[in-house]
């Protein structure tokens, strides 16, 4: 008896945990996305700031933009939302090469529109000190910063 209520609990867990998280891979562009804390997203991908890229080799000397379209469920406060937006990248020896605290610092005082909110993306320009022929991991990180929730992207890159 009490193997089946502890199995059932299990399911149970499992099942909440599973339901609250949002994911999105494409494994043709590395690019992994979840969304939790009451966040969600309908579209994820990468680009040259253009077109939608199709795997993960970016040309050095271009640009990388990592898009999160439809996302939602952020705190609102008089029809705006306060958005944070980390970005982390390091090379295959796991050392730093790019860092950024917050991106979008500077609407802390006045927000990002609700409908603004909806299309996040970050970028970066493939360059020095990334070198060609070399693999980067990207860690990006949109948070709702009256709330809890945050989408989390990640993808490894090969400069061309």
């Amino acid at each position: 008896m009490k193997t089946k209520t502890l199995s059932i609990y299990l399911l149970i867990l499992i099942v909440i945990t599973v339901s609250s998280c949002q994911c999105d891979k494409d494994f043709k562009t590395t690019l992994s996305v979840k969304a939790k804390g009451g966040l969600s997203f309908e579209k994820t991908y990468i680009s040259n700031g253009t077109e939608e890229l199709k795997n993960n080799k970016i040309p050095d000397g271009t640009d990388c933009y990592i898009h999160v379209e439809g996302a939602k469920g952020f705190t609102e406060s008089n029809g705006m939302v306060f958005i944070g937006c980390y970005l982390h990248i390091t090379d295959k020896d796991d050392k730093t090469v790019l860092e950024y605290d917050d991106l979008l610092a500077e609407y802390d005082s006045t927000g990002i529109s609700l409908e603004d909110s909806k299309y996040l993306s970050a970028h970066v320009s493939v360059g020095d000190p990334m070198v060609t022929g070399e693999d980067y991991d990207f860690s990006l990180r949109f948070w709702d910063k009256k709330g809890v929730g945050e989408i989390n992207a990640n993808m490894t890159i090969e400069v061309e």
